[in-house]
């Protein structure tokens, strides 16, 4: 069997997998081995196109429901997290003492997509005061287990062009963050490419440590400043204030 051809049929039954997980048919979806190598991963395509600013804005413009709302301003203002991650968050994770949500839930073992410790923007801090103790994201009292069909309807409603999905809004960010010289270290610990650092030993002296000072720092302004842009564009929804719709938006 053709090498290429082998990884696709492992891909569908990828993604088949996943969706009967995320549909409750199946308690967990079984491990399907990635047989590509990094040079053949990374000279793919990326599954969601990066946005300009109005795009984004137009694209926040577009969403009607709530919790949806609620999860696009998780996703931005954590550097793009993935969707299982934001879902699957809850208010035990964040510490206001330290201003920082971990986004791995206590019990859950860590994978190679790691859920990282961030640091909460001050853009985030007012969306997050106003949730309740539990899930991040709910409808109607309850937690939301996928947002694929909202996610369909709002890039439908926005018409922007291309491949716009649930990790447009991921690309999109690193590539913003490299655009404003964040470090690279701190690009990898917020996208979860690389592990946190929890040493005693080591806490006073590295930056990769949640409770350094200086712990993903740049990053969340290169964030803040993301959000605050995108907020000068859109007419719908102000990304600052929980919930508010601009003046005017109605009379457009």
């Amino acid at each position: 069997m053709h090498f290429a051809y082998a990884s696709r049929i492992l891909s569908v039954l990828r993604s088949a997998f996943n969706l009967a997980e995320e549909d409750g048919k199946i308690a967990r979806a079984p491990n399907v081995p990635e047989i590509r190598g990094e040079d053949e991963m990374e000279a793919e395509p990326l599954r969601g196109r990066n946005l300009a600013v109005p795009e984004v804005a137009k694209y926040f413009d577009s969403i009607n429901e709530r919790h949806f709302l609620y999860y696009s301003i998780h996703e931005v203002n954590t550097g793009g997290a993935r969707p299982e991650a934001i879902l699957e968050a809850t208010t035990a994770g964040i510490d206001w003492s330290r201003n920082l949500f971990e986004l791995n839930p206590k019990g859950r073992i860590q994978t190679k997509k790691r859920r990282p410790i961030v640091r909460i923007a001050s853009t985030w801090e007012p969306w997050l005061r106003t949730i309740p103790s539990g899930p991040i994201v709910t409808y109607n009292g309850g937690a939301v287990k996928s947002i694929k069909t909202a996610m369909r309807a709002t890039v439908r409603r926005s018409e922007l062009p291309g491949r716009v999905n649930s990790t447009s809004i991921r690309h999109t960010l690193g590539r913003w963050l490299e655009d404003k010289k964040v470090p690279a270290s701190e690009i990898s610990l917020l996208l979860g490419h690389v592990s946190t650092s929890k040493k005693r030993s080591t806490r006073r002296y590295s930056p990769a440590d949640p409770y350094h000072p200086e712990y993903m720092v740049n990053a969340i302004r290169a964030i803040e400043d993301f959000v605050r842009e995108v907020n000068k564009h859109t007419r719908k929804w102000d990304l600052e204030r929980p919930g508010v719709v601009k003046s005017g938006w109605r009379k457009r």
